[in-house]
Parts: C-alpha cells; structure tokens; sequence
C-alpha cells in the first residue's frame, strides 16, 4: 500500500510537472490568452535625439526580458533615464542631473527629445478606441525653459498635452515608474546594497509603495482638516445666514402688516369720497326741488298780481264797496309781493345750497383721484421694495 501511494505522488508531480512545462512553451511561443491580455503597458520602443550622450538612437524591445550591454559610458543609464522621463519623473530621480535642461547632449544647442511606445492592448489598454494599439509618450525640452509633453495615438497624431492625462494612463496600466522595484537605477541600487539600515527602511516604503500611502494619507488628513474648517466656517455663515433670514421674515411680516394697513387707509379714504360724493348729490338734488317749488310760488303770486291790477283798473273811485274792494286788493298784492321777495330770496340761498354741493362734489372727485394716485405710488413702492429684498437675498447666496 505504501508502494502504491509513493507511485501515485510520483504521477501527481509528473502531471504538475508536465502542466508547468507546457505553460512555459505557451509563454515562450506568445500563446495564451492570458498573456495576450497582460500586454497593456509593455514597452515596445525608445527614442532620443540629443539626450545625455545620444546624438539619435532608437531601440525596439521584445515583450519578454531585454538586455542591454556595454562598455562604461556607453550611454547605457541614458535609456533608463529616457523611460523615466517620459513616464513623468523629474530630472533630480533620475541622478543625472537636476533640471531637465541638464540632459540635453552636451555641445547641442537645440531641443533634445525622448520618446517611449507603449503597448495598448485593446482587452486591459487605456482608452484604446481613442489610443488604438500603441500610445506614444513624448517630451521635448532644452536647456533653458520648460518641457514639452505629448501623448501620441497609435497612427503619431497628438491626442493630448496635459500631465494629467499622463497620471491617468500610468495609473490605469499600474506603472510607478519612481517606485524602485519598477525602475532600479545605478544609485537606487548602490543605496540598497550598501546604504544604512535607514536607507533601505525608505527603500522597503517606497518598493511597497507604504510611503505613498502614508503620503496620500497625510494628504488626507491635511485635506480634511481644511475640510472641517472651511465646514465650521460654512456652519458660522449659514448661523449669520439664519440670522438675516430670520430678520428678514420679521421685516416681510411687518411689511405685510404695513401693507394691509395701507390698503384699508385706502379703502377707507373711497368710502368716504364715495359717501361725501352722494350726501352732494342729494343736497343738490333737494335744492333743485325747493328751487322749482318757489319758482312756481313766485308765478302763482305773479298770476295773483296780475289779476288784482285787472280789478283795480274796474273799480270807479268813489264807490265804497270799490274803495274796500281797492283796501283788499292792495292786501293781497303786499301778500303777493312778500311773498315773491321771499321766494326769490329762497331761490337765492338754493342756488347758493347747489354752489356749494357742486364745490363738496368736485371737491370729493379730486379726492377719490389723490386716493387712486396713493394707491399706485404704493403699489410701486411696494414692487421696488421686493425687487431689492430679491436683490440682497441673491448677493448673499
């Protein structure tokens, strides 16, 4: 039995065995789904001109591991330092210099350029219906003045030059290029074989990228506490904010209060114009009664007259009875000429009664206008009132 369980390990590890080989022949081959969809991010191509110690030079890589050899001074850190530039570093990371100006070839007076092609699979690659296959990252820069950046399609049309867009594909394809286990250069490597128990402490953060998390944290943290106190100022705002609104109602509450005092002023002001108009009107129109009614005393009286002078004109003088009958007659014309004299002065004191009803109701028509022209100047007053409490409401948002 222990024979037989030794046979079958032996067959398991020869099956695993078999399994590992043929993976690695798949790798080898470039076969495999898998691998087909990590090459998002490999680097396909580099080209300088008049970068440190490179005139012009382009070198292509394969997908798998490159080597590049040769003597000291070759330029061999150069292609380094052109990969970091291009990914974003400055020029103090990559420990050649430390400014950009400082990596131009010396004795050339122009720009120098950097360029570096990365794959972009269409599976796991960044934005590649906008990309396509290849992203192409280049910077141009020269001794004095600021650097150029370009991010280049797969057909070398410029997409975009802004650094952000630069950050977004790195982070998108998981490229830290300061992070030393990504790019180890000659003085990175020299710290960690011969640097301080300190040194390679700051070398463990940065290959585990512990520091950037700290760093991001400490970001974090400086951030939220600017946060926290422009959100008690905010809070002091919407307090002095609570304050005015509360104010504010106060003010539209006695406005409001102010507003139907006026409009009852207003009603009260027509309803006394109105009652003033019609005490006029019937005052005249009882004048003009008693003035028709004396009229037609005065021509009664008139009448009486008249008939009295035709029976005077008949009476012979001398005759008693037409001497008595003249004594009446002459009574009852003094009867008739009193009372014609008060008639007219009747008729005087009702024309006098309807100059003033007149006067009272043209007076009262003046006031039902002042009235009306009170009512629109409030109107107006009130609408310029609202329009500036609108005004201040909307500057203080």
């Amino acid at each position: 039995e222990e024979e037989g369980g030794s046979s079958g390990g032996e067959s398991e590890e020869e099956e695993e065995d078999e399994d590992a080989m043929e993976k690695l022949q798949r790798r080898t081959r470039g076969g495999g789904e898998k691998e087909r969809s990590s090459a998002a991010g490999i680097i396909e191509e580099i080209h300088v001109e008049h970068f440190m110690c490179h005139k012009s030079m382009t070198i292509r890589f394969c997908r798998r591991v490159n080597f590049i050899t040769g003597a000291n001074g070759s330029g061999k850190s150069a292609i380094l330092a052109a990969l970091q530039i291009c990914l974003g570093a400055s020029a103090k990371v990559t420990h050649r210099g430390n400014k950009m100006g400082d990596l131009v070839r010396e004795g050339h007076d122009g720009t120098a350029l950097v360029r570096v092609t990365l794959l972009n699979d269409e599976e796991d690659g960044y934005k590649h219906e906008q990309y396509g296959g290849k992203i192409s990252i280049e910077r141009r820069f020269a001794r004095q003045g600021a650097a150029s950046l370009r991010i280049l399609d797969e057909h070398g049309r410029a997409v975009t030059k802004e650094k952000k867009e630069l950050r977004s594909l790195l982070d998108a394809l998981k490229i830290t290029v300061e992070n030393p286990v990504c790019v180890l250069d000659q003085e990175n490597s020299k710290n960690f074989i011969r640097g301080k128990p300190k040194d390679k402490y700051e070398f463990f953060l940065k290959a585990t990228e512990i520091k950037g998390v700290l760093q991001s944290i400490k970001r974090t943290s400086n951030n939220a506490s600017v946060m926290l106190m422009d959100a008690e100022k905010q809070k002091a705002k919407l307090r002095s904010y609570a304050v005015e609104l509360a104010e504010a109602k106060k003010e539209y509450e006695e406005l409001m209060k102010l507003r139907q005092t006026d409009e009852e002023i207003q009603r009260l002001k027509f309803v006394g114009a109105w009652v003033t108009v019609a005490g006029a009107e019937s005052a005249e129109a009882a004048a003009k009664d008693k003035f028709a009614a004396k009229e037609r005393e005065v021509e009664e009286a008139g009448a009486v007259l008249e008939a009295a002078k035709a029976e005077l004109a008949t009476v012979s003088s001398g005759d008693d009875d037409a001497e008595a009958s003249l004594t009446r007659l002459r009574g009852e014309l003094e009867t008739c000429l009193v009372s014609s004299r008060e008639a007219n002065a009747a008729i005087k004191e009702q024309q006098g009664h309807i100059r003033s009803a007149s006067q009272v109701l043209e007076a009262a028509k003046k006031a039902v206008e002042a009235a009306r022209r009170d009512v629109e100047m409030t109107k107006r007053a009130l609408a310029e009132l609202r329009a500036e409490n609108a005004k201040k409401q909307a500057s203080s948002k």
